[in-house]
């Protein structure tokens, strides 16, 4: 057993290889890196590029260097004053300030900076390790409980008793959309050890509510 411990460069992460050659905890830190290191040498390449041009502002004729493709002046005064004359319409063809957001991702911990109000996580592989392991939600069971139920069941993924209050709910095995996804991401052999559980506590519990030993939450007291 390989007792060397490393230290992941992305996370952190003190872990053990599991061979020689193994840089990174996990694959998701390896795609991470390589993503991070492959945009940000595109970036520095066009910053070379541009750093190396010479234009001449359409407003004043001074020369300056652009620090984007499509600038047509040196600064955001003669944009203005070029708007005024009508060669150009007001914030056409230059770039805005775009507001900045300091966001810290749920999954890995990494604080990053970015443009879009609505993104939750530093890239796509942190998104789907924390969707993959994080714990079932079930908004369809927010209901009336003076409510008369149709039906109770069990559900065959997290083991949650469902209460069905609506005619429209056709729900019978699984709690939500989401359980019934992870249960079938399982093995065969994994789905059917799962499956005797929940039904050997499903007829646990039928038979205490037959006894009426059976508390209000549909659980066995």
């Amino acid at each position: 057993m390989n007792t060397e411990t490393r230290i992941c460069p992305e996370c952190g992460t003190v872990f053990y290889p599991s061979s020689p050659t193994q840089k990174y905890c996990s694959a998701e830190c390896k795609q991470r890196y390589h993503s991070r290191k492959h945009w940000q040498e595109i970036k520095e390449e066009r910053l070379k590029e541009l750093a190396a041009e010479t234009r001449i502002c359409e407003q004043c004729g001074k020369p300056y260097t652009p620090i984007y493709r499509r600038q047509r002046f040196c600064s955001e005064e003669c944009r203005r004053m070029a708007a005024e004359r009508g060669l150009i319409h007001p914030g056409h063809n230059q770039k805005q300030p775009e507001k900045q957001y300091d966001r810290q991702c749920p999954q890995c911990g990494t604080h990053f900076i970015t443009r879009q109000a609505t993104q939750k996580y530093c890239y796509p592989a942190c998104k789907r390790q924390h969707e993959r392991h994080a714990e079932p939600e079930h908004p369809e069971d927010e209901m009336i409980t003076d409510a008369p139920v149709i039906r109770t069941f069990c559900c065959k993924n997290c083991g949650k008793w469902i209460s069905v209050t609506r005619k429209t709910d056709k729900r019978e095995i699984f709690c939500s959309h989401k359980c019934e996804k992870n249960f079938y991401r399982k093995r065969p052999s994994e789905r059917a050890a799962w499956t005797t559980k929940k039904a050997r506590h499903a007829r646990v519990v039928r038979e205490a509510m037959k006894g009426g030993e059976c508390h209000g939450n549909g659980r066995p007291g």
